[in-house]
């Protein structure tokens, strides 16, 4: 049998399947989480290896600054694997209905080192949103942390709320300084973020703009599905 049909037979059957069930999510989670265990048991023993590098009775200058620069890097690194393995982990979104003051209460929570500052409030009061609770406060806090790591805590963040009728969608944009280097797609955490949002139904994306000066600028947008009062769960 040539390749190419077999491969075409290959992805018809996968496709067939449908959606994964439950019990099949849950055999993932076990072997994710395993996954996990045995990364940061070694990450652990880093840890362990530093404090003996570090407490020698000989230990040099040079030997206790390596100890240091491990031990700077061992959080990072144990995070990128949490991260990785929550990418990777099959998500189940249940969407409640939010008014938008939820909304915002919810991102004012994620950004307790930032001064976030929305315009548009009045004019989507009256506007429902479709989300997963859990989902969409992990994805702003970690929306909420890059920022604080590109504009450095006690930043101020302009942002606004804008209702998209044509996507049927509730917009939080979020204004970065012409001057910043960092994009909404950089680093695992923001990928995870999009994930998070997607799976709600909605986008989170960059949008670049170009001011008066001809300074460019990047706005991050969180964009939720909008609902009727009354659909989905009880809020």
């Amino acid at each position: 049998m040539p390749r190419g049909r077999e491969h075409q037979e290959l992805a018809e059957r996968e496709g067939s399947k449908g959606p994964p069930t439950e019990a099949e999510d849950a055999a993932v989670n076990d072997v994710l989480r395993a996954i996990s265990h045995e990364f940061n048991n070694h990450i652990h023993r880093f840890y362990l290896l530093s404090d003996r590098l570090r407490g020698e009775a000989a230990a040099t200058p040079e030997a206790c600054e390596t100890a240091g620069e491990i031990e700077a890097l061992l959080p990072d690194l144990e995070g990128l694997v949490n991260d990785t393995v929550a990418y990777f982990a099959p998500l189940r979104s249940r969407a409640t209905v939010f008014e938008t003051a939820d909304i915002v209460q919810s991102l004012h929570a994620c950004t307790a080192d930032l001064q976030v500052e929305l315009s548009g409030e009045e004019s989507c009061r009256d506007c429902y949103v479709s989300a997963d609770p859990g989902l969409l406060s992990a994805a702003l806090r970690m929306i909420c942390e890059r920022l604080e790591q590109v504009l450095g805590p006690g930043a101020t963040v302009h942002g606004s709320l804008r209702k998209n009728d044509v996507a049927a969608v509730l917009e939080i944009c979020l204004r970065l300084p012409a001057d910043s280097k960092a994009g909404a797609a950089g680093g695992l955490s923001m990928a995870l973020a999009a994930k998070y949002v997607s799976r709600q139904g909605g986008h989170f994306t960059e949008e670049t703009t170009c001011g008066d000066s001809g300074a460019s600028g990047r706005t991050w947008i969180v964009a939720l599905p909008l609902a009727s009062e009354t659909s989905g769960e009880n809020r």
